[in-house]
């Protein structure tokens, strides 16, 4: 049976980068392109060779074109065919022995490797792999540029390019007749299994379909090119160092279209392509920001993804190469491409990692684009552009530490991404502590502000699918926006891990960790003034929270030094003295002298849970049905308590059974509850996100009462 040419079809290994044939009639692979129609018959005897001592003497019969060699690394003893350069470790002349061979030794880092020979009518070999697996000599002095997938038009790395200093050389040196054929002979992958073919046709198959070349056709506007020519297809998708006339894709919308000029003015300046004096984040930050604020499509997404990869395509300066990466692995974390230049990407990307796969930094960067990508592309874009930290975090391809604050003033410091969203980090935070993984702790926002010398403070807690580097973005603007207002102001933003929800069953069993979150959650809570406790009453509770905090040590001077987080501002108010305050906590810690620290964490507990106001997480905001007036509003497992913002109060219950319906809408919630002969509405004015809380902390109740 024979072959043509036009029956073997090329295609590279994955792994080995090597080049190898498949016949589409016979299923044959092969390492090698036959020079003429393939005869599938036994190899023809060998010419005689003579020559000088060390070389071989072949015979003139048919399985004198075998040999036996020895194999350096592991000292065994192969069989070689000059003739067909199969390897095998098995005898191919059962009548002859190992002895009657004649015998040459291995070159130096030459090893058998098995070879998928088809089976003839005459004879059967079966190649195993050698006992190890070489890679292939790196002969290439420069980088060479590959013309197989115009799609990309890069080039291959040296194994130890240097970036920084050393110049990419488009010129590859000329493999001899001798080196192709050891190089065929010795360093081929061991096998091209059926399963490594179908991969290879899968991604081939991809790659043809989504090519930059096919996209570049298809969608780009071509660009003048001297006074009546246009550039080609080609010219527009490599790298250049002149600003472009217009967006590379075809854009009617002008002012996208002037915003397309002016990414590629910050994509060039951060490549190092284009001089600027603005500083590199700049740059990013504005790009970013240019992106993200298209509401209209996703037209300039893909428009920054196609720019950045134009001015990687034959880059030739390696220190522009670099910056053109970490551009990527930044972007590939802000904003995902269009539904359909998403597989455009993703073939770009594989392409370039098998480019780049002997540059460790470089098939590194391309690797953390890939994962960014996947991630960012299922989570959707982000709402803001990066801050710095974020940007440099993402150049060193690492992660940005963040520091969540406790109720108690302690810190967990927690390593985050570009898409790490409030739920999990939660997630972690509740599995690093030993906390139930319900909802039942929650991540906040904790804003101060200073003006003139009187604290304030704001919590919100945070929606579980608000990306943390989002919200911590908002943090410069809202601080700008605060110091338009007033300029003395100070604001500062922290987050703020605490106890979410109060349900019973679960205060029923307090142990271990769960019982510390909430003991300090209530001792904040009644310092603060939370629940409206008188002197005495606070005061105890004051002893027995340095008793559960400190069991039988000495707090020392901790009590004067943080008197704020034991008693209330009432009670320093009234005993006036801060020695008196300490004093009197001293004596009331004596009561509770012989209990244990987790005894008195759980009588603490039990103390405060016997007031109406506890379990409730409040909001200051106006009541307007009813009656129009200023109140907190207090939302827990039994109902909701409205209180006076002054001396807290209760004006009014409303339990959960009897609530029918509540709504959100600009900043309006509203409540209707009753029962069956009678029902009343009830609305109250805060800002839209507060509103918003409001109703989801309700709503888990609820949920929960179901």
């Amino acid at each position: 049976m024979s072959s043509s040419h036009a029956d073997w079809e090329a295609n590279i290994d994955p792994e080995s980068g090597h080049t190898f044939y498949i016949n589409s009639k016979t299923g044959e692979s092969r390492w090698e392109l036959p020079e003429e129609p393939v005869v599938m018959a036994p190899p023809p005897p060998p010419p005689v060779s003579g020559g000088d001592e060390g070389q071989t003497q072949y015979q003139v019969d048919s399985e004198a074109a075998w040999e036996q060699r020895m194999d350096e690394h592991s000292g065994q003893a192969y069989f070689y065919n000059r003739q067909t350069r199969v390897s095998t470790w098995t005898n191919p002349r059962p009548s002859t022995s190992a002895a009657g061979f004649h015998s040459q030794q291995n070159p130096a880092g030459h090893q058998p490797q098995a070879y998928n020979q088809a089976s003839t009518s005459n004879y059967s070999t079966t190649m195993p792999s050698g006992p190890s697996q070489l890679q292939r000599a790196n002969t290439s002095h420069g980088l060479q540029t590959s013309h197989a997938n115009p799609a990309i038009g890069t080039f291959q790395p040296k194994s130890t390019i240097n970036l920084e200093t050393e110049k990419m050389d488009f010129a590859s040196p000329a493999l001899t007749e001798e080196q192709k054929r050891d190089d065929m002979i010795t360093h081929v992958p061991a096998q091209i299994t059926p399963d490594k073919i179908q991969d290879v046709r899968k991604a081939k198959l991809k790659q043809d379909q989504y090519s930059m070349t096919k996209w570049a056709e298809t969608r780009y506007q071509l660009h003048k090119k001297g006074l009546f020519g246009k550039m080609s297809v080609q010219e527009m998708m490599m790298h250049s160092l002149t600003l472009i006339p217009h967006a590379l894709n075809r854009i009617e919308d002008k002012e996208l279209d002037a915003d397309a000029q002016q990414m590629f003015k910050n994509i060039t300046s951060y490549m190092l392509d284009r001089k600027s004096s603005k500083e590199p984040f700049g740059h990013v930050h504005k790009l970013c920001k240019t992106v993200l604020a298209c509401e209209k499509s996703t037209i300039l997404r893909d428009e920054a993804y196609c720019q950045i990869i134009k001015q990687l395509t034959n880059n030739a300066v390696p220190s522009s190469v670099r910056r053109g990466w970490q551009l990527m692995g930044i972007c590939t974390g802000i904003f995902p491409p269009s539904k359909e230049f998403m597989p455009y990407l993703e073939v770009f990307l594989d392409i370039s990692l098998e480019q780049w796969k002997k540059h460790a930094e470089l098939r590194q960067r391309i690797l953390y684009c890939q994962q960014r990508l996947e991630s960012t592309f299922l989570n959707g874009a982000r709402e803001h552009a990066p801050v710095e930290s974020e940007v440099t975090a993402a150049e060193n391809m690492g992660s940005i530490a963040v520091r969540i604050k406790l109720v108690d003033g302690t810190f967990k410091t927690m390593a985050i991404e570009s898409q790490t969203k409030v739920d999990d980090l939660c997630g972690i935070l509740r599995k690093k502590m030993g906390l139930p993984t319900d909802e039942t702790f929650g991540l906040y926002e904790l804003s101060r502000d200073v003006v003139d010398k009187r604290p304030r403070r704001w919590v919100r807690n945070l929606d579980g699918n608000d990306r943390l580097l989002d919200v911590m973005a908002t943090w410069p603007i809202r601080l700008r926006e605060r110091q338009e207002i007033d300029k003395k102001s100070q604001l500062h933003f922290d987050l703020m891990f605490q106890v979410n929800l109060f349900i019973s069953d679960l205060l029923d069993n307090l142990s271990g960790s769960t019982l510390d979150m909430y003991f300090i959650q209530g001792c904040s809570d009644v310092a603060r003034g939370i629940y409206p406790y008188d002197r005495e009453e606070a005061l105890d509770l004051a002893g027995l929270h340095v008793q559960g905090r400190f069991g039988k040590a000495d707090p020392g001077y901790l009590i004067k030094k943080e008197l704020n987080k034991f008693v209330p501002k009432n009670v320093l108010r009234e005993l006036k003295n801060v020695d008196n305050v300490v004093a009197a906590i001293h004596r009331r810690r004596e009561r509770y002298k012989d209990l244990s620290q987790t005894d008195a964490k759980l009588l603490y507990m039990q103390r405060i849970r016997a007031s109406e106001h506890y379990g409730r997480t409040c909001y200051v905001c106006m009541q307007v049905v009813p009656k129009q007036e200023k109140v907190i509003l207090g939302i827990g497992e039994p109902g909701l308590l409205v209180m006076d913002p002054v001396t807290r109060k209760i004006k009014r219950r409303i339990r959960l059974d009897d609530v029918s319906t509540y709504s959100c809408n600009d900043g309006l919630f509203s409540i209707v509850a009753g029962n069956i002969l009678q029902q009343k509405k009830y609305s109250y004015k805060s800002t839209p996100v507060r509103a918003q809380a409001m109703m989801g902390i309700l709503e888990v109740y609820m949920r929960k009462m179901s």
